[in-house]
C-alpha cells in the first residue's frame, strides 16, 4: 500500500524522502522544498561576492598598507646608515692623505720662505746650504714615498640575517585599558616639559624640557633638537606631508618626521590655537574663541581654508578642549562653564552633525583642558586628570570601562595597536596592553 505525504493535510502519495526535513513528501512538496532551498542561493551569492569585495579591500588596505609603511621606514632607516658610514670612511681615506700632504706644504712654505729671505739678504753660510739642501732632499724623498703609496681597504661582507625583521600574524582587537599597569614603563621627563604627544608608524613626539625628542618603541631617544619658541599646546602627524605639526599659542610649525628641520606656517591666518589633528587630506584646527569654531585647511603647500564651523550658537555655554580625527569623524571633549560638567562628542567632518554626545561624571574647572585620543575598533580614551582616571568609550558612545590611574594623566596617544602612551605630572608612561 502506497505511502502518503507526511505533511499534515495532504492526501497526495509520497515520492520519495526529503533530504531538508527528513520526511516522506509527494510530489509538489518536494519541488516546493527544493524551490525554498534555491531561493537562498541568491542572496547567499550576494553575501559571497561581498565577503570577496570586504577581503580585497582588507588585503590591500587594511593589512598590507601599514606594513608597507612600516618596512619602508626601515629600509629608508638603513639606506641612510649605509650612506652616513660610506660617507665616515670616504672622510678618513681622504684624512689619510691630507694631512700627510698638508705637513708637507707647510714644510715646503718654511722652506720657500728661508730661501726667499736669503736671496733677499745675498748672505749665507756653506752650513745653511748644507741644511737647506739636506732638508730639500727629504722633502723630495718624503713626496716620492707619498707618490708611491697605495691604501689597502679590507671589506666584511654586508650581513642580514632574519632576525633583523620579524613577521608575524597578530589580529587586532579591542583594548582593554584595565591591563595597563600589567606591563608599564616609565620614560623621565624634565620638569617643565609641555604634555603634548604624537608619533607616525615609527616614532613617538614629545617635548621634554628644552627639547623636542623623537622616540623609538624602548623608550630610546633617538634624536632630539632645542625648542626654543613658545609653548607647544598640540602637535600632530601627518601621513600626507610625511611631517609633525604643531601648534603654540599664534604659531604653527611643519616639522619634518626626523625633526631635522622646521618650517613657520606663514600662508595659515593667526589665531589663537588650541588643538589640532589630520585627516588624509585636512588639517582641522581648533580656534580657542566663544564661541569656538573649527577650521579646515587643505594639506598642501598653501594650506588654503576649506571649511570653518561654529561648533556651537553664539549664546551657548560650551567650550571645546580638544579634537581628534579618527576615519571620517572629529571626536572633541567639551566643557559647559554653565553647568560645569564635561562630555565627549563625535561629529561628522563633513556636516560637523553630533553623532552621539556622552557626558562624562566630572565637573569643569577654570582654565582646565580635558583631552581625548583614538584608540582601536574605533574607541576612544577620555583622560580625565581632575578624578586621575582614564575613560574607556565605545565606537557607539557609551562608558566601556574607567580605571584610576596612579598618578595625574594629562594626554594619551595610542603609539602602536598595543602601547598606550600617557603623560602624567611624573614622566611618560609606556604601557603594553
Amino acid at each position: 500500500m502506497s505511502q502518503l505525504c507526511s505533511l499534515a493535510k495532504c492526501n497526495r502519495t509520497s515520492r520519495g524522502l526529503c533530504d531538508c526535513c527528513k520526511q516522506n513528501l509527494c510530489l509538489q512538496h518536494l519541488t516546493e522544498h527544493n524551490a525554498s532551498l534555491l531561493s537562498q542561493i541568491s542572496p547567499l551569492t550576494d553575501t559571497i561576492n561581498a565577503l570577496g569585495e570586504r577581503l580585497q579591500t582588507l588585503y590591500t588596505e587594511g593589512i598590507t598598507a601599514n606594513c608597507y609603511l612600516k618596512l619602508e621606514y626601515w629600509r629608508v632607516e638603513c639606506h641612510q646608515k649605509i650612506d652616513r658610514f660610506f660617507e665616515q670612511q670616504c672622510q678618513q681615506v681622504n684624512d689619510l692623505i691630507d694631512t700627510k700632504v698638508r705637513l708637507q706644504k707647510e714644510e715646503i712654505d718654511r722652506v720657500r720662505t728661508k730661501v726667499v729671505e736669503i736671496v733677499r739678504e745675498q748672505e749665507i753660510t756653506q752650513k745653511d746650504l748644507d741644511s737647506l739642501v739636506s732638508t730639500v732632499r727629504s722633502l723630495e724623498a718624503t713626496i716620492n714615498k707619498i707618490e708611491q703609496t697605495t691604501l689597502q681597504i679590507n671589506f666584511r661582507g654586508f650581513e642580514l640575517d632574519d632576525e633583523c625583521v620579524t613577521i608575524s600574524e597578530k589580529n587586532s582587537s579591542e583594548i582593554d585599558i584595565s591591563k595597563v599597569f600589567n606591563n608599564c614603563k616609565t620614560f623621565n621627563s624634565a620638569n617643565g616639559s609641555y604634555s603634548v604627544l604624537a608619533c607616525n608608524e615609527q616614532y613617538l613626539l614629545i617635548h621634554t624640557n628644552p627639547n623636542l625628542c623623537l622616540v623609538n618603541r624602548d623608550m630610546k631617544v633617538v634624536k632630539q633638537i632645542l625648542w626654543t619658541h613658545d609653548k607647544i599646546y598640540d602637535m600632530c602627524w601627518s601621513a600626507t606631508l610625511d611631517k609633525f605639526i604643531l601648534i603654540e599659542k599664534y604659531n604653527i610649525y611643519i616639522v619634518d618626521k626626523d625633526i631635522s628641520s622646521m618650517e613657520v606656517g606663514q600662508m595659515i591666518e593667526k589665531y589663537k590655537w588650541l588643538s589640532c589633528t589630520c585627516s588624509d587630506t585636512c588639517l582641522f584646527l581648533l580656534v580657542d574663541t566663544s564661541p569656538p569654531w573649527i577650521g579646515c585647511y587643505s594639506i598642501s603647500s598653501s594650506m588654503e581654508l576649506i571649511q570653518k564651523w561654529q561648533v556651537f550658537e553664539k549664546s551657548s555655554t560650551d567650550i571645546v578642549d580638544d579634537i581628534v580625527y579618527r576615519h571620517g569623524m572629529l571626536a572633541m571633549t567639551v566643557q559647559n562653564t554653565q553647568k560645569t560638567d564635561v562630555r565627549i562628542e563625535l561629529r561628522s567632518v563633513e556636516t560637523l552633525t553630533c553623532v552621539w554626545s556622552l557626558t562624562l561624571d566630572m565637573f569643569s574647572i577654570n582654565e582646565s583642558i580635558f583631552r581625548c585620543c583614538a584608540i582601536t575598533c574605533n574607541e576612544w580614551i577620555v583622560v580625565d586628570y581632575k578624578n586621575n582616571r582614564l575613560i574607556h568609550v565605545t565606537a557607539n558612545g557609551e562608558i566601556k570601562n574607567t580605571i584610576a590611574y596612579h598618578s595625574t594623566p594629562r594626554r594619551a596617544i595610542l603609539f602602536e595597536p598595543n602601547l598606550l602612551v600617557v603623560i602624567t605630572r611624573k614622566g611618560t608612561q609606556f604601557h603594553q596592553l
